[in-house]
């Protein structure tokens, strides 16, 4: 099982995984395995994003997917000429004379 979870999360990811998922580690662990980046803050995003698709593409091998839910066609694009309803519709108060 884990040579195919290895193989659905890809070699940019399993070290990751690995790192933190298997062993306990945390993302500033992994930072010097993303060597294209020089900020902390971009290799940690950069980890943690690799970490997020990977565990996606693990959550059907392991069973806790959730289910895909269809989406209800858009309607058409609101058209710009048209005028938009104001947002408060009730009427300005009376200002005293």
């Amino acid at each position: 099982m884990l040579r195919q979870a290895e193989r659905l999360a890809g070699p940019a990811a399993w070290p990751i995984v690995q790192r933190i998922v298997i062993e306990g580690g945390g993302v500033r662990d992994c930072r010097a395995r993303i060597a294209e980046v020089t900020t902390t803050w971009r290799a940690d995003a950069i980890v943690t994003d690799r970490l997020r698709v990977a565990l996606d593409s693990l959550g059907e091998l392991l069973g806790v997917t959730a289910a895909r839910r269809s989406r209800p066609p858009a309607g058409p694009p609101p058209d710009p000429d048209r005028p938009r309803p104001a947002e408060d519709a009730r009427p300005a108060p009376a200002r005293p004379i």
